[in-house]
């Protein structure tokens, strides 16, 4: 099993697979117009909610509850404030016990904080379980284990795109 989580409704894209619709791609979109909508930070929170419930329902389907972070990063461009506060450098004595084999709840934090961009990371797990993400609110799920996606009851705004490896793979 291979997909590709994402927001974007394959339905607004073109032959090429490329989307068409103008639209946000990450946080720090907030604040900006499309189609005539200003995008708020309620609009983010809820985009985010969908995908962790995406994650969450399908480790769920597979009977997982544990993985690991395989990469992490923090090169992703921080603004200055959180460089200079307590927070920024507390970030990775969080992180470290991390790569630890971890449960959902901790599962989840690390996920927003990579939809956020503040920092990126992966995750595998058993049955050679992975999770990846990609620029633009793209994230990509793959098991060796199937699972019938159709009971699956995802969040409306989420489109699950099967047969989509992903392109982070090669570097795991």
């Amino acid at each position: 099993m291979r997909l590709r989580i994402t927001k974007y409704d394959p339905a607004n894209r073109d032959q090429q697979g490329h989307y068409t619709k103008n639209d946000w791609i990450s946080i720090g979109d907030i604040g900006n117009s499309y189609d005539g909508k200003i995008f708020t930070a309620a609009d983010y929170f809820a985009m985010e909610d969908a995908y962790c419930e995406s994650v969450k329902l399908l480790l769920q389907a597979q009977k997982i509850d544990h993985l690991f972070i395989s990469r992490y990063s923090r090169t992703v461009s921080i603004p200055s404030f959180f460089t200079s506060t307590k927070f920024y450098n507390m970030r990775d004595e969080l992180i470290r016990p991390l790569h630890l084999s971890q449960s959902w709840n901790a599962i989840e934090i690390m996920i927003r904080l990579t939809l956020r961009e503040e920092f990126w990371c992966s995750f595998k797990g058993k049955y050679g379980t992975y999770l990846h993400f990609g620029y633009g609110f793209y994230m990509f799920y793959g098991s060796k284990r199937s699972v019938d996606l159709s009971t699956i009851n995802f969040p409306k705004c989420i489109f699950i795109e099967e047969n989509f490896p992903s392109p982070y793979l090669s570097a795991e």
